[in-house]
């Protein structure tokens, strides 16, 4: 994990840019600038800081504006962290951003793909996956509901987003919820570092279980509807059962009321056998 962050940092840099060719030895390994030294010999460069340190939170209609709009700010990187994801213009923007040839890598927590509490990202991650959107999934080890529950996505280690917000049209449109945009390097840093931790623990999906896991959570639900209807059948049949009970009995109790006020049939007299 530590090397594999290591190796972001030298290939993109603290500027979230891609370093060129030349900025590598014939062994492939970064080339870093040496400045001159009054106390000794040749010191290696600093990294070059952050143009801008920022952060800033986001709430109701802004944050789909701002999520979807920062995208396009990556040149070469997505890394997303997220528990939930099905809303379309954020699935469009990713996939457009494929299609301009950022690279993307998404985890998605592993209870909410194997029974999503969207009907709707099964459908997001297979055209996400069609794309080339690679994705995996995370349980952690922990006891109980354990999950991965981080929403986050770094744009060429330059830019966080973060926050409470899944990427789901009732998290955008309807919860309360925020959104915070963080242009800071000790920040990103750490969601990158946590992000390559998680990464090679996850397990990886092929369109063949998007497929199947698509096709299993439809016979759920038309397994889930039959029942329903069933019961809803037992229950309309039970109401019926009882009402007709009610108006026999409702039928007998009058009969029982008129008793031997009730008129004789002509010819007979009353009280004759």
């Amino acid at each position: 994990g530590r090397e594999l962050l290591t190796a972001m940092r030298d290939r993109f840099g603290r500027d979230g840019r891609l370093r060129p060719a030349d900025h590598y030895d014939s062994n492939g390994v970064l080339r870093r600038p040496t400045i001159k030294s009054k106390a000794g010999p040749a010191a290696v460069a600093p990294a070059p800081p952050y143009h801008y340190e920022t952060v800033r939170t986001y709430t109701g209609p802004h944050m789909r504006q701002i999520l979807v709009g920062m995208f396009p700010r990556a040149e070469h990187v997505i890394w997303g962290l997220q528990y939930l994801i099905d809303d379309n213009d954020v699935i469009d923007a990713l996939i457009g951003m494929r299609e301009q040839g950022v690279h993307i890598q998404l985890v998605v927590d592993a209870t909410q793909y194997a029974s999503p509490s969207s009907v709707n990202q099964p459908a997001a991650l297979l055209r996400l996956h069609e794309a080339g959107v690679m994705i995996r999934t995370h349980r952690p080890n922990g006891p109980g509901w354990a999950s991965q529950h981080v929403k986050a996505w770094i744009l060429d280690n330059n830019v966080l987003l973060t926050g409470s917000v899944n990427a789901t049209t009732n998290g955008l449109n309807n919860n309360v919820e925020n959104l915070i945009v963080i242009q800071e390097a000790s920040s990103i840093e750490a969601m990158l570092e946590l992000f390559t931790q998680v990464w090679p623990a996850s397990t990886p999906i092929t369109r063949g279980a998007l497929e199947d896991n698509i096709q299993k959570l439809v016979l759920k639900r038309e397994t889930a509807a039959r029942k329903k209807a069933e019961k809803d059948a037992e229950k309309k049949a039970e109401k019926e059962a009882v009402r007709a009970a009610l108006h026999a009995r409702a039928g007998l109790a009058i009969i029982n009321q008129i008793g031997d006020d009730a008129p004789s049939p002509p010819g007979v007299t009353p009280g004759e056998p």
